[in-house]
C-alpha cells in the first residue's frame, strides 16, 4: 500500500512538472509577438521622433551614445546592444527598481518613472543629448510598463525576457537603421 502510494505520488508531482513547463512553455509563445511588436514599435516611434526633433532643434555637439561603438568589431557591437545591453539594462533599469520601489511604497506609478528615470540617465552617461533622454525616457516608461504587466501575469523572469528581447530588437532596429545612413 505504502509503495502505490509513492508511486502515486510520484507520478502526480511529475504531471504537475510537466502542466507546468507546459504553461510556461504557453507563456513564452504568448509573450514573443508582444515583444516583438513593442521592440519594432519603440525602434519606428523613436527614430521617427528623434529625426524631427534633431530637424526642429539641431545640436551638433550632442551626439548619440551609441556612435562610438562603430569604431568596433560589428559582431561585438550587435551582441553588446542586441544582447548583452538590453538583458543587463532590463535588469538593472527595470526590474530593481520596480522591485524596490514597490517595496517601499506600494505606488506602481512612483516605479514607473523611477524605472525610466534610471533608464534614461542610463543612456545619457554614455554621451547621448537632450533628445536621446527624452526618447529613452519614454522608452523606459514603456519597458517598466510592460514589465510590470508581464511581471503580474508571467513572474519576473518571463517579464525580464519579454523585455530584454523587446530592447533588443529595437536596439538591433536602431543599429541597423544608423548603420545604413
Amino acid at each position: 500500500m505504502t509503495n502505490e502510494r509513492l508511486l502515486r505520488q510520484e507520478d502526480s508531482n511529475s504531471i504537475n512538472t510537466r502542466v507546468l513547463a507546459d504553461s510556461k512553455n504557453k507563456s513564452a509563445r504568448k509573450l514573443l509577438p508582444y515583444s516583438i511588436i513593442l521592440g519594432s514599435a519603440c525602434a519606428i516611434v523613436g527614430l521617427t521622433f528623434s529625426t524631427i526633433m534633431e530637424a526642429l532643434f539641431p545640436a551638433p555637439d550632442s551626439p548619440l551614445a551609441g556612435e562610438a561603438i562603430f569604431k568596433q568589431d560589428i559582431f561585438y557591437v550587435y551582441f553588446v546592444a542586441s544582447i548583452w545591453g538590453p538583458l543587463y539594462e532590463t535588469l538593472i533599469a527595470q526590474a530593481m527598481p520596480v522591485y524596490l520601489t514597490t517595496r517601499l511604497t506600494q505606488n506602481q506609478s512612483i516605479a514607473l518613472f523611477m524605472s525610466a528615470t534610471i533608464f534614461a540617465v542610463g543612456h545619457v552617461m554614455g554621451g547621448g543629448g537632450m533628445i536621446q533622454m527624452i526618447v529613452t525616457f519614454l522608452y523606459g516608461l514603456l519597458f517598466a510598463h510592460f514589465y510590470i504587466k508581464w511581471k503580474l501575469d508571467h513572474g519576473w523572469k518571463m517579464a525580464t525576457g519579454a523585455v530584454a528581447l523587446a530592447h533588443g530588437i529595437n536596439n538591433t532596429l536602431i543599429l541597423s537603421a544608423a548603420k545604413l545612413s
